[in-house]
C-alpha cells in the first residue's frame, strides 16, 4: 500500500471535451508514473500522462426530464463534433453508466437532504426532476505540444512577462489547467526558483494566439491579471509611450491577393492606397472585424460601409459601461457591508468615473484599427519585414487586416500564406523513438485503461509498423480507398502539433505598472 501510495498523483488537469469542465479543486490521479514524472519527452515533443478525473458537476436541462440518462448524455455529448448517430452515442453512454462512471444527484428537496452525487450503475435510469445533475468520470488524454523552452523577461511581486514558445494556447484550449498548459509550466519554472516551492495562482492579462510567440503579460493573482487588463483597455489611439499602453508586434508579410477575398474584405480604409508587390512605408487598417464561424477565422464586417460597423463600436462602449456600473454598485454594496460589520472591504477600481478613463472611452467607438510600418527591404523570397501595432483589441487582427490589404503573414495558411521548406512544419505526434518510450510509458498497465478509447487509439498509433508520412501527404491521401479507417481526418487532426507563423509579440509598455519589456526577436526575423 505505501508504494502504490509514492506511485500516485495528484494533480490538477483539464478534461479532452470542452463540454466537461474540470473542478479547479479536482485532482486526476495516475498510478502510471513510477519515476514521478507527469509528463514525458520525445522527438521534440511533449506527452502528458494520462490520468483519471472527475467533471464539475453538469446540470442537465429541463427539457430532458422524463427521458433515460444514456439517450440523455448521448445527445448531449456526441463525437465528431455532433455528427455521430444519437443510437452510437446512447450505447456508449449506457457502458459508461453501467460501469459506474456516471453520477447522479437529484435537487435538494430538504433542510436534511445529504445532496450528494451517487454512482448511477443500474441502467436505464430516468431523469425524474429538475435540477438534476451529473458527474463524469473519465481517463484525460491532454493535447500534445512542443517541447520548449519559457524565458521569463519581467517580473516584480504583481506581474511577470514571459518569451511565449509557438504551439503552446495562452488559454488552456479545453478549459481547467494540465500538465501541459503554458501556465502550469510557468508555475513550475517559479516554484523551482522559490525557497518555499508556494505556486502562484497565474492568470494571462491578455492572449497571444497559439502559432504566435513573444511578449505575454501574466498577473500573479487574477485581480493583478484584472488590473493589467483594464489598463491595457483603457490605451487610446494615437497615445505616446509615455501616456499609455503600446503594443508592438513584428511580422513577415508577402504579397498574396487572393487573401483578400478570403476575409471578405472590400472597401476597407486604409490611410495610403496599397500597391502590388510593394508594401507601403506607413499604413493604418480600419476594418471592424468578426468571427465567421463557418470559415473559422476573423472577416471583415464593414463590407456595407462603415455606419453598421461604427454601430458595432458603439455598442461594445455600452457593454463597457453597463459593466463598470454593475462594478460601481458591487462596491457600494460591499462597502456599507464593511462598515456595518467594521471590517477592512477590498473594492475593484471602477474606472468609468475616473477623469482619464472618461477620456479613454473614446477608444471604444473607434473601429477595429492596425497601424502598420515595413522596417526592411523586399527579401529574395518576396517577404518583407513589418512592424504592427493593434489599436484597439481583437481576436486575430493583425492577421486579419494583413490578410485585407493583401499581404498575409507567410506561413499564416488560415489567412492566405503559404507553407514550404522556409517556414515551420508542423509535426506528428505518437512516433517513437528506437527505445520504444513512448509505448512502455503510454501502454504500461498502470496508465492504460482496458475502456478508454483514447487509449486503444494511441497504442493503434504507436504499433504501426510504417513510419507515418507527413501531414501533408496523409491529407493528399485521405480521399483514397486504401487509406485505413485510423488515417481518417479526425485522427490527421490528432496526430497534427500545430508550428508557429510568423508574428511575434516584441514590445509592451504599460507606464502605469511599471512594465517596458520586449523579447528577443526570432530567427526568422533575423534572417534570410
Amino acid at each position: 500500500t505505501t508504494d502504490k501510495r509514492q506511485l500516485i498523483m495528484n494533480r490538477e488537469t483539464r478534461c479532452d471535451n470542452p463540454n466537461f469542465p474540470l473542478s479547479s479543486t479536482q485532482k486526476g490521479s495516475n498510478d502510471g508514473d513510477p519515476h514521478g514524472s507527469a509528463f514525458i519527452t520525445c522527438n521534440g515533443l511533449r506527452y502528458a500522462i494520462p490520468c483519471e478525473v472527475t467533471t464539475k458537476p453538469i446540470s442537465i436541462k429541463d427539457r430532458f426530464v422524463g427521458k433515460r440518462l444514456d439517450i440523455i448524455l448521448g445527445t448531449m455529448f456526441r463525437r465528431g463534433r455532433g455528427t455521430q448517430p444519437i443510437e452510437d452515442a446512447a450505447a456508449h453512454w449506457y457502458q459508461e453508466i453501467q460501469a459506474g462512471r456516471v453520477e447522479l444527484r437529484g435537487p435538494k428537496l430538504s433542510r436534511d437532504d445529504p445532496y450528494e452525487f451517487k454512482i448511477a450503475n443500474i441502467p436505464p435510469v430516468i431523469v425524474e426532476r429538475k435540477g438534476t445533475s451529473i458527474r463524469l468520470r473519465q481517463h484525460l488524454h491532454e493535447k500534445v505540444v512542443p517541447t520548449c523552452k519559457i524565458d521569463i523577461l519581467f517580473e516584480n511581486d504583481k506581474f511577470l512577462a514571459i518569451n511565449k514558445p509557438v504551439g503552446l494556447a495562452t488559454i488552456d484550449e479545453q478549459g481547467g489547467k494540465g500538465v501541459n498548459s503554458l501556465i502550469t509550466m510557468v508555475e513550475d519554472k517559479l516554484s523551482q526558483r522559490s525557497e518555499n516551492g508556494k505556486k502562484l495562482k497565474l492568470t494571462p492579462a491578455h492572449r497571444l494566439d497559439k502559432p504566435v510567440s513573444g511578449v505575454l503579460l501574466i498577473g500573479k493573482s487574477p485581480g493583478q491579471a484584472a488590473k493589467l487588463t483594464r489598463t491595457m483597455h483603457a490605451a487610446t489611439k494615437g497615445l505616446d509611450e509615455t501616456d499609455g499602453v503600446k503594443k508592438v508586434y513584428v511580422a513577415r508579410v508577402f504579397w498574396n491577393p487572393d487573401s483578400i477575398g478570403l476575409v471578405k474584405a472590400k472597401d476597407i480604409k486604409t490611410s495610403v492606397e496599397v500597391k502590388s508587390r510593394v508594401f507601403p512605408e506607413n499604413i493604418v487598417v480600419e476594418a471592424e472585424l468578426g468571427w465567421n464561424s463557418k470559415d473559422k477565422r476573423v472577416i471583415v464586417m464593414n463590407d456595407h460601409g462603415t455606419k453598421a460597423a461604427l454601430h458595432r463600436a458603439i455598442a461594445r462602449k455600452v457593454s463597457l459601461e453597463s459593466t463598470e456600473k454593475r462594478k460601481a454598485w458591487k462596491n457600494e454594496k460591499r462597502m456599507a457591508w464593511g462598515e456595518k460589520h467594521k471590517l477592512h472591504v477590498s473594492t475593484e477600481s471602477n474606472e468609468v468615473h475616473d477623469s482619464k478613463s472618461m477620456q479613454n472611452k473614446a477608444a471604444y467607438e473607434t473601429i477595429h484599427t492596425t497601424s502598420f510600418r515595413r522596417i526592411g527591404e523586399l527579401r529574395e523570397d518576396g517577404t518583407v519585414l513589418v512592424e504592427c501595432q493593434p489599436l484597439t483589441g481583437q481576436r486575430h487582427q493583425i492577421r486579419a487586416h494583413l490578410a485585407a490589404i493583401g499581404w498575409p503573414i507567410f506561413n499564416d495558411v488560415e489567412y492566405g500564406g503559404i507553407v514550404n521548406e522556409f517556414s515551420f512544419v508542423d509535426k506528428c505526434a505518437y512516433i517513437d523513438d528506437e527505445l520504444g518510450t513512448l509505448y512502455k510509458r503510454l501502454g504500461s498497465p498502470l496508465v492504460r485503461r482496458s475502456w478508454c478509447t483514447k487509449c486503444d487509439w494511441t497504442l493503434q498509433m504507436l504499433t504501426q509498423k510504417e513510419e507515418k508520412p507527413s501531414i501533408e501527404s496523409e491529407a493528399a491521401a485521405s480521399s483514397s480507398e486504401s487509406v485505413s479507417e485510423e488515417r481518417t481526418t479526425a485522427n490527421l487532426q490528432q496526430l497534427k502539433v500545430e508550428a508557429g507563423i510568423w508574428l511575434h509579440s516584441m514590445h509592451y509598455i504599460l507606464p502605469s505598472a511599471g512594465i517596458n519589456v520586449r523579447a528577443p526577436l526570432p530567427d526568422w526575423a533575423l534572417h534570410e
